[in-house]
């Protein structure tokens, strides 16, 4: 095991250097929250190329129309995932389908050809994966157990597309809540507990 020099000598940044290396990942994963319309979709479009994203907001797409068109198919929008209820929740298996289709092929899959794949909507999403799970357990108003299904489901899910080969970006909707015991805001994504 080396030895870190001191922070103040050269030495110290010389021995970072050595310990980066080409292993290090060349892409990277993003989390976008914010308030309603201030641009997440928009802002996902500027993503490396080409850029798919799955799109659980209702017309969540019509925001950037005029982007997608002027694109030259470098920016898709999957809306299968747009439309669901709670009585039969399709947008989550539908994403989960969207993921195998493109991951599936090894080393050439097409997963390989895409520069970023986003989800935008992850606070529609956590609501279509508790749905699914009140579903498939029969029952319309969500336990304890059932939040606990979902947030596996969430973790699967977010590690899948952690592990996909091209950059990962997830939005979500900004929650501010206040707290009048400490007299503070706290701000935090929008999703089922």
């Amino acid at each position: 095991m080396t030895e870190i020099p001191k922070v103040q000598s050269n030495a110290f940044f010389d021995s970072l250097r050595q310990h980066t290396s080409a292993a290090v990942p060349s892409k990277w994963n993003v989390l976008v929250y914010g308030r309603l319309n201030t641009g997440k979709t928009t802002f996902l479009t500027t993503f490396p190329r080409p850029v798919v994203i799955a799109s659980f907001e209702p017309n969540g797409a019509s925001s950037i129309r005029d982007i997608i068109g002027e694109s030259n198919g470098q920016v898709m929008v999957i809306n299968k995932t747009e439309q669901d209820n709670a009585a039969q929740p399709v947008a989550y298996t539908n994403l989960l389908a969207l993921i195998s289709a493109l991951t599936t092929g090894g080393a050439n899959a097409p997963i390989h050809k895409i520069g970023t794949f986003c989800i935008d909507g992850f606070t529609l999403l956590s609501e279509s994966i508790l749905s699914a799970v009140c579903v498939e357990k029969s029952h319309e108003v969500p336990s304890q157990p059932d939040y606990f299904l979902q947030l596996q489901r969430v973790k699967q899910l977010v590690k899948q597309c952690l592990a996909m080969p091209c950059n990962f970006a997830m939005t979500c909707h900004e929650s501010i809540h206040s707290d009048p015991n400490l007299g503070i805001f706290q701000r935090t994504i929008e999703a089922s507990p």
